[in-house]
């Protein structure tokens, strides 16, 4: 993310209005256990945009180039379900953790 936001930065400043989005997560603000590098990788992403909002709206003025990032919740996808879900589909106790952390309370 870094690399690309700095090698697009520059291309960026040529037109005329533009905006970065950059993928953040939940886990940088709540930790969740077995996840301190993504954490913590996440984290880096949610304190470089406003650095990268002031540094690109120096050069065409603060409307120019706007830069945020989005955090997502906790997703269930196929890649992590075995560790989620027992076989007959009933949570982790992991799980249950994880999702008591969502305002529904249960995963995105």
């Amino acid at each position: 993310i870094v690399n690309v936001n700095f090698i697009l930065g520059p291309i960026l400043l040529k037109s005329s209005w533009c905006s970065i989005l950059n993928i953040g997560s939940m886990a940088a603000f709540k930790g969740l256990p077995g996840i301190l590098g993504y954490s913590l990788g996440k984290a880096g992403v949610h304190a470089m945009t406003p650095y990268l909002a002031s540094m690109l709206g120096l050069h065409q003025g603060a409307e120019a180039i706007r830069v945020n990032t989005i955090a997502f919740g906790f997703t269930e996808t196929d890649q992590n379900r075995d560790k989620l879900r027992n076989p007959d589909g009933s949570l982790k106790p992991r799980a249950g953790a994880i999702s008591s952390m969502h305002p529904g309370g249960e995963f995105g």
